[in-house]
């Protein structure tokens, strides 16, 4: 019981995504399927860091790099590397990444 009213005090503080987090969420989501795409047709492997720099080049959703937005791109990129490290399938990313909020 005890453990059950924990886990629910805790799920009401967690706060919601921005908009900035979703946004990222989303355009890292699609390079990630993109470039898992891209090496299963070239039959490579995948680079952990090579991939993070693509998704960077290619994804970035907001213009200009600085300032609020761009904070928020590194802070989801480096989610994204810790996901890409566990080895889990990439259509998991959403959900992980749901789940891994920081109250």
């Amino acid at each position: 019981m005890r453990l059950t009213r924990k886990i629910n005090e805790r799920t009401k503080r967690v706060k919601n995504f921005t908009n900035w987090q979703k946004a990222s969420v989303d355009a890292i989501y699609r390079g990630l399927l993109e470039y898992e795409a891209k090496n299963l047709c070239l039959g490579e492997l995948a680079d952990v860091d090579k991939r993070k720099r693509w998704i960077s080049r290619n994804f970035y959703p907001f213009g200009l790099r600085e300032n609020h937005p761009y904070k928020v791109w590194l802070d989801e990129l480096n989610m994204a590397e810790r996901f890409m490290r566990l080895g889990l399938p990439v259509r998991v990313y959403p959900y992980y990444r749901e789940n891994s909020r920081i109250p």
